[in-house]
């Protein structure tokens, strides 16, 4: 399909995950009075085929579950071609940044808000060229 690829499946994720990330900056921030709070942090990988040509057993086992669910009418769902993306929050507990157990660092936040937002900005400048040009090139095929 013209729209389903693997770079707009990529994108797709990348844009999934760093909303993601948003919202753990955004609680961590949030939390930064809290005492005994320890901060989260967002990694997204990809998982299928990975940059070392390996594969994740757990993600091959995934891909081929919803291979076979959503090819149950007989018909080949193209959208499950390509990597598996997996995001995953985790929590740093090995430091503490105050005496009352707290790990936020608000300028560290702040910081990582910014890289994550410009990120996002980015990509979505890169979706709408992507789709902009797409669309000028069907409008001049019916010209």
């Amino acid at each position: 399909m013209l729209f389903d690829t693997r770079s707009t499946q990529a994108a797709e994720a990348s844009l999934d995950a760093l909303w993601l990330k948003t919202q753990v900056i955004s609680n961590n921030m949030a939390n930064v009075d809290t005492p005994g709070f320890k901060a989260k942090s967002v990694s997204f990988a990809q998982v299928l085929e990975g940059v070392n040509g390996r594969a994740d057993p757990d993600a091959v086992q995934q891909r081929t579950q919803q291979m076979q669910e959503n090819n149950s009418d007989g018909r080949y769902n193209s959208t499950l071609q390509g990597p598996v993306y997996r995001t995953t929050v985790s929590t740093a507990t090995e430091s503490s940044v105050r005496i009352d157990g707290n790990n936020v660092s608000l300028e560290e936040q702040q910081s990582e808000l910014w890289k994550t937002y410009a990120q996002y900005s980015y990509l979505l400048d890169r979706i709408s060229g992507h789709y902009g040009a797409i669309s000028t090139a069907i409008t001049n095929m019916k010209g």
